[in-house]
């Protein structure tokens, strides 16, 4: 299972929102994913827009709350590209 880059994925996922015209300064809502009793995930969300990592495979998939699934690909794709534009 590929590590986690929680610090990164934060600062881009935050990044994200606040480019999106949104105030970034309430607290930031992560959630580990189980199922079976077995960490599949991560889940960050901030005011509607959500990012869920996916342990096994290594990615991601951002959701906007206005437009829906803005970004689906590889974790080092998404942290990597400046933009999240693309549904992939």
């Amino acid at each position: 299972m590929p590590q986690f880059p929680i610090e990164s994925m934060r600062e881009r996922f935050l990044a994200y929102v606040s480019d999106q015209g949104v105030n970034i300064e309430e607290p930031l809502r992560e959630s580990l994913l189980i199922q079976n009793g077995s960490f599949f995930g991560r889940r960050m969300a901030l005011h509607g827009f959500q990012i869920v990592w996916f342990a096994e495979e290594d990615h991601v998939k951002l959701y906007n709350p206005l437009t829906g699934l803005v970004f689906s690909g590889p974790t080092r794709s998404w942290l990597d590209s400046g933009t999240t534009s693309q549904v992939a």
